[in-house]
């Protein structure tokens, strides 16, 4: 009867919705889920051209926008390069930057030839920074070559399920 009650105010009202939803789930007086108050939950607002959230424990598409149309790979070149070197361990060696390495735009950490890193602290810079000259020189370390490690990393990726990846 209460639980009915509220459900009733809550409706009623629709630009408090949000307010007592949050408000009561909140506080833990009912245990409903917006859908099961308002029907299907409204998609999120994303300004990107292009996202996909999914739920990591089921797998299933929670929502996507763009999803299938083909897209820079911008930064998930460079998870996908994390992916393949942590898996590959060894992230406390010394790893020596080569001047080929250096050679890119337009992130850069700012590496010179001869310089010596811990494979873990290239990591950290790729991932947080975004630096392409970490990333070739991670690859070219990791696998001999750029386009050795490119070949690892279509692989790879198919492995994972990515079905346009090249």
């Amino acid at each position: 009867p209460q639980t009915q009650k509220l459900v009733r105010v809550m409706t009623d009202h629709q630009p408090r919705r949000r307010f007592l939803a949050t408000l009561f789930t909140s506080a833990g007086a009912v245990s409903l889920s917006r859908e099961s108050l308002f029907g299907a939950p409204a998609a999120p607002v994303v300004s990107a051209p292009a996202a996909v959230l999914i739920d990591a424990k089921s797998g299933r598409t929670l929502f996507e926008k763009n999803a299938d149309v083909t897209r820079a790979v911008a930064s998930t070149q460079k998870l996908l390069t994390a992916l393949i070197v942590a898996e590959g361990g060894g992230l406390h060696d010394r790893v020596t930057v080569k001047s080929s390495d250096v050679a890119c735009e337009p992130t850069k950490l700012g590496m010179k030839a001869g310089q010596r890193y811990g494979r873990g602290y290239l990591m950290q810079a790729m991932l947080v920074k975004s630096c392409n000259d970490v990333a070739r020189c991670l690859a070219r370390d990791y696998a001999g070559s750029e386009a050795a490690f490119a070949r690892l990393m279509t692989a790879r990726a198919a492995k994972i399920g990515c079905r346009r990846s090249r």
